[in-house]
C-alpha cells in the first residue's frame, strides 16, 4: 500500500525509486481503484462559480465527473508506473507533443502532458517488508517512512503485542494469513483488517493467540478464515470476523466473544437482529453471546465426538437466536443466565450431549431435539420446547434426561419422548416438567 506521497510533480523525466508498483501497470491500477473506494468523501465536482484552481476537470465527453482533491492538490494520489505506450488509449489529457508518464487515477489510465496543468501529484510509497516472521508492533514502519521497515502487512508471520493499547492503524492480510498475539495483554484494535494482493480461493487462517483479550473494533473485510486458539477474541461489529464465507474456528479453551446488539422488531420479524454471517466451529471453545438480538444465522458446528463445546448467553438477553442448525459430532453446554432460542426449519442435527448449566435453552416449533442427545438440566436451568405433532419441526425426542431443573411444554402441542435403550443405565430426572401455554412458572 502507499506510504507516503511524492512532494514534487512528476514529469517525463522523473525516475521515482519509492515505487513498488514501477514498471507494473497493473499493479498501479489495482491499488488506485481500492484507494478511490477509500477516499470517497475526498471526491467532488468542480463548482464553476468558483475558481477551483489549475487541475479540476468539470467533464469528460460531456459526462460531469467528481475529482479528488488530496493534501490540497486536485486529482492528487496518481499511481505512476512508467512511461506510457504512443498507441495506448487514454483519458486525459489528449492531445500534446510529448506523452509522457502513464498513471492510473480512480482505476482509469492517464498521462502527463509537460507544460499543461495536467499533471500530477504522484504517490510514492515505500518499499517495506510484510509481516513473514515474527514482529512486536513497535517495530511496524510509520506511514511517512520510507526507510527499510515493516509493513502492516500479516504474510505469514505473527505481529505480537506487549503491552496493553489501542491500535488505530489499519492492518493487511495476504492469502498466507498470519498470527496476532496479544501476549497476555488486552489490546483493541480500532482499524480495520482487510484483505491485500491476489487472495487464493483458500487462504490460511487469521489466528488469534495470547491468554489475553483481544477486541476487534473495525467494519473488518479480510476474505481469510478465523481461528481463536487461545485467549478471547471479541467483536464489537457484525463484520468483525470479515469475510462471511471464510468460516470461524474456536479451539478448545478459547473463547469467541460477540459484543454486539440488534433491536426489537415486531414479532416474527428479524430486520433489526445482529446477524452473524459466519458459520462457527467449536471445538472444545466457547462462543459468548454478549448481547441481545444476535442471529447466528449460518449456524454452529459441534467438532470432535466426546468433545461438549460452550455457548455461553450473558444475563437480560432473551433474544439471542440460532436460526439455522446446530450440527457436528460433539456436545452442547448452555451456560450463562440469558436465553438461547433454537430454530431453523428442521431438527438439531448434533450429536452429543445437551447440558443446560444456566439460564434457559429453547427449542422453537420450526425445530426440535436430536434423537441421540443425552439430556442434563441442572439445578435452576430450563429447558423450553415448543414443538410437536403438526409442527414444523416435528417430535422432540431425546435419549435420557437427567437432573433437576425445569422442563416447559410451552404449547398445546409441546411433546418430549425419551427413548432409552435397555442397556443403558438408569437416569433420573428429579426436576419440574410443566405444561401448556401459561406453562412459566
Amino acid at each position: 500500500m502507499p506510504g507516503v506521497y511524492g512532494a514534487g510533480w512528476i514529469g517525463g523525466g522523473k525516475n521515482n525509486n519509492y515505487q513498488p508498483w514501477k514498471g507494473n501497470a497493473v499493479l498501479a491500477e489495482e491499488l488506485s481503484e481500492k484507494y478511490l473506494v477509500q477516499k470517497q468523501s475526498f471526491m467532488a465536482e468542480c463548482d464553476s462559480s468558483v475558481d477551483n484552481g489549475p487541475g479540476c476537470v468539470d467533464e469528460i465527453n460531456g459526462k460531469k465527473v467528481k475529482n479528488l482533491n488530496l493534501y490540497g492538490f486536485w486529482n492528487g494520489g496518481g499511481f505512476a508506473y512508467g512511461a506510457i505506450k504512443s498507441d495506448q488509449s487514454v483519458s486525459r489529457p489528449s492531445g500534446g507533443s510529448n506523452p509522457q508518464i502513464g498513471y492510473y487515477w480512480n482505476g482509469e489510465l492517464y498521462r502527463t502532458n509537460n507544460g499543461d496543468n495536467y499533471k500530477i501529484q504522484f504517490f510514492a510509497g515505500c518499499k517495506l517488508n510484510t509481516i513473514n516472521t515474527s514482529v512486536s508492533v513497535s517495530g511496524l514502519s510509520l506511514p511517512e517512512d520510507c526507510k527499510d521497515g515493516t509493513a502492516p502487512v500479516l504474510d505469514g508471520g505473527s505481529l505480537n503485542f506487549d503491552t496493553k493499547q489501542e491500535y488505530s492503524r489499519s492492518l493487511y492480510v495476504t492469502s498466507k494469513g498470519g498470527t496476532i498475539d496479544n501476549k497476555g495483554e488486552n489490546i483493541i484494535l480500532k482499524g480495520t483488517i482487510q484483505s491485500i494482493a491476489n487472495t487464493s480461493e483458500n487462504p490460511s487462517p487469521l489466528s488469534f493467540e495470547g491468554i489475553g483479550l483481544t477486541s476487534l473494533q473495525g467494519n473488518n473485510s479480510y476474505l481469510n478464515p478465523t481461528t481463536v486458539k487461545e485467549g478471547v477474541l471479541e467483536v464489537t461489529n457484525v463484520n468483525g470476523l470479515g469475510s462471511a464465507k471464510a468460516g470461524t474456528r474456536v479451539e478448545k479453551g478459547a473463547v469467541l466473544r460477540i459484543s454486539v446488539s440488534g433491536k426489537p422488531t415486531s414479532q416474527g420479524s428479524t430486520s433489526n437482529d445482529a446477524e452473524i454471517n459466519e458459520k462457527i466451529t467449536l471445538t472444545g471453545g466457547e462462543l459468548d453471546l454478549n448481547g441481545n438480538y444476535i442471529n447466528l444465522r449460518k449456524g454452529v458446528v459441534l467438532e470432535g465426538k466426546g468433545t461438549n463445546s460452550t455457548i455461553r448467553v450473558k444475563k437480560g438477553s432473551t433474544e439471542v437466536f440460532a436460526r439455522s442448525t446446530i450440527s457436528g459430532d460433539g456436545g452442547l453446554i448452555k451456560d450463562g443466565k440469558g436465553f438461547l432460542r433454537l430454530g431453523g426449519g428442521k431438527p438439531q442435527t448434533y450429536k452429543g450431549e445437551t447440558i443446560i448449566e444456566a439460564g434457559e435453552l429453547r427449542f422453537a416449533e420450526t425445530t426440535s431435539t436430536p434423537e441421540t442427545t443425552d439430556v442434563t438440566v441442572t439445578e435452576g436451568a430450563t429447558l423450553r420446547l415448543m414443538g410437536g405433532p403438526g409442527t414444523a419441526g416435528g417430535l422432540n425426542t431425546v435419549r435420557s434426561i437427567e437432573g433437576e431443573g425445569r422442563i416447559l411444554l410451552n404449547t398445546d402441542k409441546a411433546h418430549l419422548s425419551v427413548n432409552v435403550s435397555s442397556s443403558e443405565k438408569n437416569h433420573k430426572f428429579e426436576g419440574f416438567i410443566l405444561g401448556g401455554p401459561g406453562a412459566n412458572s
